[in-house]
């Protein structure tokens, strides 16, 4: 077996000026704007990429998948992701658990929400993720701050 390693993973995209699809860990969020990219910008996908290749030494998702390729244009970020984790397999790397926070959209727009939104309104991003690396532990939770601006 080899070392493990850890590598964190970030991303972000303006939101569109209209319409659009908010895509967060292959999930379509209805009735949201959407997030303006080259493929689906789906940035819970993209960080987790980011961050599986950092940790294997392998760059980023710009190397792997670029920005002025054609071919990734409106790509599902999950399809992007399964090559990323095929790629770690063939290296012999394995995803053993990723944490991941997302910020609301309130919270990206305005940063300054008190409250996290209530449970009943929260979907979870796992069972997207869950097959790219089944035998891994993937978590996705949304965060709140309470009483601080950025």
């Amino acid at each position: 077996m080899k070392d493990q390693r850890a590598g964190i993973g970030y991303d972000s995209h303006r939101f569109q000026e209209s319409g659009g699809r908010l895509v967060l860990g292959g999930i379509e969020v209805p009735g949201e704007s959407g997030l303006a990219g080259h493929s689906d910008a789906d940035v819970v996908a993209h960080s987790l990429m980011d961050a599986l290749l950092g940790a294997a030494g392998l760059g980023d998702i710009g190397d792997h998948f670029p920005d002025d390729d054609p071919r990734w244009a409106g790509a599902d970020s999950i399809e992007l992701l399964r090559e990323v984790v095929a790629t770690l397999a063939h290296r012999r790397w394995q995803v053993v658990n990723a944490d991941l926070t997302v910020r609301e959209k309130h919270q990206l727009r305005t940063s300054c929400s008190s409250t996290p939104p209530p449970r009943s309104k929260r979907t979870s991003k796992r069972p997207r993720l869950a097959p790219i690396a089944p035998r891994s532990m993937v978590s996705v939770r949304p965060a709140h701050i309470d009483r601080f601006r950025f």
